[in-house]
């Protein structure tokens, strides 16, 4: 008998975006509470937020001029077979390579499957230290993504670096590489610790807002 498992991170009040500025935390407000409505029982929420906070699919136009938005792409572009790998040990700071991911999955077929990478990070996503010492993509990881024809990468991990030390061919030069090629990207998944098989089925549906380069998503894994 299978299961659904949840990789979505709850939107709550104040979460920060990847990228930590002030000002573009999530906000959930009230319109409306129980106290001010004359019959004392409706509940409004209004929430704000950047597109790019928790658990989120970006699409090409985010990094590439002209590019596909997220909200022009069919269903069926979220939905797909997915490979399980873990890289545990490129915690903290550990560069994953062309070379590693040949490694894992060199002899599997990957044309137009969904690659989720785990490697534990996101649960320190509260933690000071998230933002300079994740693991990351070297840009030949996203070169190989490309020439295996992957539908989607997932990663719980920050796919490049945000200190500029640590940058190799520039700013994002990993999802440039993957989304020019129309490769989607779900960054912040969480609870991938629980998945327990190495091939599983994703569900990964972004809010459909229009237009948009990227969107909030709601992903689960449905395991046999």
């Amino acid at each position: 008998m299978g299961r659904w498992i949840d990789i979505s991170m709850p939107l709550t009040d104040g979460l920060r975006s990847n990228h930590s500025r002030p000002g573009e935390e999530v906000r959930i407000t009230y319109d409306i509470t129980p106290d001010q409505d004359p019959n004392k029982r409706k509940t409004v929420r209004r929430l704000t937020a950047r597109l790019h906070v928790g658990t989120h699919l970006d699409g090409p136009e985010h990094l590439i001029l002209g590019g596909q938005r997220l909200d022009e792409l069919p269903i069926d572009a979220f939905v797909g077979d997915a490979l399980v790998v873990g890289m545990y040990h490129k915690v903290p700071r550990g560069v994953i390579t062309a070379a590693d991911l040949e490694n894992a999955l060199g002899s599997v077929p990957l044309a137009g499957k969904i690659l989720i990478l785990r490697t534990g990070w996101n649960q320190k996503y509260f933690d000071p230290d998230f933002f300079t010492d994740s693991p990351y993509f070297h840009p030949d990881a996203g070169d190989w993504a490309v020439s295996k024809k992957l539908k989607m990468v997932v990663v719980d991990f920050l796919c490049d670096p945000i200190p500029a030390e640590l940058q190799v061919d520039g700013l994002d030069a990993f999802k440039r590489k993957v989304l020019s090629a129309g490769v989607l990207v779900m960054t912040n998944a969480d609870n991938l610790d629980q998945i327990s098989k190495s091939e599983v089925m994703l569900y990964a549906f972004p809010l459909l807002i229009v237009p948009s380069e990227a969107a909030p998503t709601r992903a689960v894994v449905w395991e046999e």
